[in-house]
């Protein structure tokens, strides 16, 4: 009979490659708090690259969800051969979790394959060809037909 685990497992690489989930304050009381990070950029668009930072600190991490915290910028002068520029730091707070949202994903995966029939597909590939194995271990006379009988059986009545 078909396993669900063995068809998740192949799932678990598609999840894997799925996106930090970004929440909201209070969304995240039935997760596990992984750690927390600062991102730290001079970037004149502070809020997207310390968001893409802050993911890719996320997945390494082993994080499927982040909550964007406190921003804090500073500016500062800076010499320069043009004269003094002002530079401008900014530091954006996040705190990494796990959801379970991988789990998730590939249970609805599997969901999705049970409603479209696929996971019956597996499996009446599967035991079909393990009638065809048995009934050419008969035809060589490696099994009786006592042998072949029972064990057929067996095998329709995984069915």
């Amino acid at each position: 009979m078909f396993k669900p685990l063995i068809f998740a497992s192949l799932l678990l690489p598609l999840a894997a490659q799925a996106d930090i989930k970004i929440l909201q304050a209070g969304e995240a009381a039935n997760c596990k708090l992984v750690k927390e990070e600062v991102c730290k950029t001079t970037s004149k668009k502070p809020d997207e690259a310390c968001l893409e930072w802050h993911q890719e600190e996320a997945d390494s991490s082993g994080a499927d969800s982040l909550i964007i915290g406190a921003t804090e910028q500073s500016s500062h002068r800076q010499p320069s051969l043009t004269g003094a520029k002002t530079i401008t730091t900014t530091r954006i707070a996040a705190t990494y979790f796990d959801c379970g949202l991988a789990q998730q994903a590939v249970q609805q995966a599997v969901n999705k394959a049970v409603q479209e029939g696929a996971v019956q597909q597996v499996t009446t590939q599967t035991i079909e060809s393990r009638l065809l194995r048995l009934n050419s271990l008969k035809e060589k006379g490696l099994i009786t037909e006592d042998e072949y009988d029972q064990k057929r059986q067996q095998i329709l009545d995984a069915l």
